[in-house]
C-alpha cells in the first residue's frame, strides 16, 4: 500500500485543482494505516500508532494522564462498601471473631477470676482467724505445750 503511494499511482497533481482534500482522503489509508514502528517527530518518539501498548508512548501517555485525572475515590463510599463487607462476615461466618468483642470477653473473664478469687480469699480469712484465735488460747492455757496447727477446710 505504501509502495502504490511511493511508485507514483496516487498521484500528487489531481485533475481538479480544488481537490488537495480528495488526495488526502485518498491516501490517508494507505498511508497512515501501514505506520508501524517507532517515529521520531523532533525528539519524541512515537511507537506503534496502531495499537499504542508502549509506555513511552507520547500519545499512551496523554490517555493514561488524562485517565488518572479523571479517577475520583469516593472516602464514604470506601468506607461504606467496608462496613458491608464486615457485615456480611458477621453474619454469614460462623466463627467470625471480633476482636473489640473478644477483647470484652477477656477484660470481663480477668475480672471474673479476681472477683472468685477474692471471694474465696474472703470465705478463707474469717476460718483462719478463727484457728488463730483457737491457738492463742491453748498456748495461754498450756504455755509449756507447742500449739497444733489445724487448719480445716
Amino acid at each position: 500500500m505504501a509502495n502504490k503511494f511511493a511508485s507514483g499511482s496516487l498521484p500528487l497533481e489531481s485533475k481538479n485543482p480544488m481537490s488537495s482534500t480528495a488526495f488526502i482522503n485518498k491516501a490517508k489509508p494507505f498511508f497512515v494505516d501501514t505506520l508501524q514502528g517507532d517515529i521520531d517527530m523532533n525528539n519524541f518518539n512515537i511507537t506503534n500508532l496502531k495499537f499504542p501498548g508502549n509506555d513511552n508512548d507520547a500519545v499512551n501517555k496523554k490517555y493514561l494522564l488524562d485517565q488518572i485525572n479523571a479517577i475520583q475515590i469516593d472516602k464514604d463510599h470506601v468506607e461504606n462498601r467496608i462496613t458491608d463487607v464486615k457485615r456480611y462476615f458477621r453474619r454469614n461466618i460462623k466463627n467470625y471473631v471480633d476482636e473489640p468483642k473478644l477483647q470484652q470477653e477477656l477484660t470481663s473473664l480477668k475480672r471474673l477470676i479476681q472477683v472468685n478469687k477474692t471471694s474465696q480469699l474472703q470465705k478463707v480469712i474469717p476460718k483462719l482467724d478463727e484457728e488463730i484465735t483457737k491457738i492463742r488460747i491453748r498456748t495461754e492455757e498450756n504455755p509449756i505445750s507447742r500449739p497444733l496447727i489445724l487448719i480445716s477446710k
